[in-house]
């Protein structure tokens, strides 16, 4: 869980790129099962995003972080329906889940059409990479870092980046 949320204290500096104002709250929707047959997931995906922000300081890039949670209950239409409250209501920056494969078809084409970066810990069908606004944290510590490296260098002209 810690390579997760420093992965996505990354992300959200290189989509931010550091043009809004400092004071402003990065937003990080947490978006997995907290009722239903899989809450055990999310009730222990909780804890441990905010015990790795808290060792942050709640803060990335001078900026405070804000940790909206949100509940998919591992259904594909709950799914949908939070991702949109996390994206418009809240403006969300970046988001962790869905860590299931029904939640997460139901909102990367929503996620990728609003530009919303998601991080996964777990595999998907490739239906779900299909979508490009998704970062799989499976594999070597290599194989994550690599691909956001070459964007933030390329697309964004950045020579240098710091993850906690």
């Amino acid at each position: 869980m810690k390579a997760l949320v420093g992965v996505v204290l990354l992300v959200v500096v290189l989509v931010s790129g550091g043009t809004a104002l400092a004071q402003e709250p990065i937003r990080i929707g947490l978006l997995v099962p907290l009722t239903g047959g899989l809450a055990e997931f999310g009730i222990a995906a909780k804890p441990a995003v905010e015990f790795r922000l808290e060792e942050a300081g709640w803060k990335v890039a001078g900026r405070p972080i804000k940790l909206i949670v949100a509940d998919s209950a591992a259904q594909p239409a709950m799914a949908l329906d939070q991702g949109k409250k996390l994206v418009e209501h809240d403006k969300v920056h970046v988001v962790i889940g869905p860590f299931v494969s029904g939640p997460r078809l139901a909102v990367e084409p929503y996620f990728a059409q609003n530009r919303i970066p998601s991080l996964t810990l777990t595999n998907h069908t490739p239906a779900a990479k299909k979508f490009g606004w998704t970062i799989f944290l499976r594999g070597t510590f290599f194989q994550v870092p690599y691909p956001l490296g070459l964007y933030a260098s390329e697309q964004l002209g950045l020579k240098s980046a710091t993850t906690l």
